[in-house]
């Protein structure tokens, strides 16, 4: 097994980590919705929201793993923070960086990995990573979309930096208004919203939960608009009714 080297400002990264005051705290529903619809939309048994913290990896969100943390020596994401970027791997068993992880000799028996790096403040602290025992490849229209997820994710918290809880709830954004003349919310928001209108499976019904819950705003007006539109249009007709260009 090959650990992760340290990368190049890591007194730095680490700093920005702690700035988070999140590492051990209680999940947080807004970063469930995220990684059960990733579990949902990319068909693998694991999604993770991942920190990499000085000697551990911890989880701030998990689908499909049970544990909160794994050792910083054994983890993949660790790689993927090194190289600021993001980190495929079509079989680990084959792959002389993790042929002999733990991780992959033993439970879970990861195969496949993608993680796409969460960007706070220019450093790289962890990923959005998706994890699965069989052996695939990733397809670039899907990379492109984790990669989208992971900067939504990484926009949230960085809200969390000086800011308290009530700062996480939808801030304007200048662009493009509502027919009934409000703001579009910001990027979570947005990602809650396409995970409403993508999810295919039981996991809809308690993204839409969680949806309410989050936000006082009715559903149909919760507006639809992914990251630099691309989302937004592969959603089809959904915002189209509600969307008007700002004046």
């Amino acid at each position: 097994m090959k650990p992760a080297p340290i990368p190049p400002g890591e007194a730095r990264r680490l700093a920005v980590l702690r700035e988070l005051a999140i590492l051990d705290a209680p999940p947080d529903e807004r970063l469930d919705v995220v990684t059960a619809y990733c579990r949902s939309r990319f068909g693998v048994a694991i999604a993770l929201v991942s920190l990499v913290d000085e000697g551990r990896q911890w989880f701030a969100s998990r689908q499909g793993l049970e544990p909160r943390e794994t050792p910083r020596a054994q983890s993949f994401c660790a790689h993927a923070v090194a190289a600021a970027a993001m980190l495929v791997v079509p079989d680990a068993s084959r792959d002389p960086r993790f042929a002999d992880n733990p991780l992959v000799l033993g439970f879970p028996g990861i195969r496949f990995y993608a993680g796409a790096p969460v960007r706070v403040r220019g450093e790289t602290l962890g990923t959005v990573c998706l994890i699965d025992p069989r052996p695939r490849h990733a397809r670039p229209e899907d990379l492109t979309d984790l990669q989208d997820i992971a900067d939504a994710v990484a926009w949230f918290l960085e809200q969390r930096i000086g800011e308290s809880r009530a700062s996480l709830l939808p801030v304007a954004m200048p662009g493009c208004r509502t027919g009934m003349g409000e703001d579009l919310g910001d990027p979570w928001l947005r990602l809650v919203e396409f995970c409403l209108a993508h999810a295919k499976s039981p996991d809809a019904t308690r993204l839409k939960e969680i949806a309410l819950g989050l936000h006082t705003r009715a559903l149909p007006r919760l507006v639809l608009r992914a990251k630099a539109r691309r989302l937004a249009d592969e959603a089809g007709k959904i915002a189209s009714s509600i969307l008007v260009p700002a004046a």
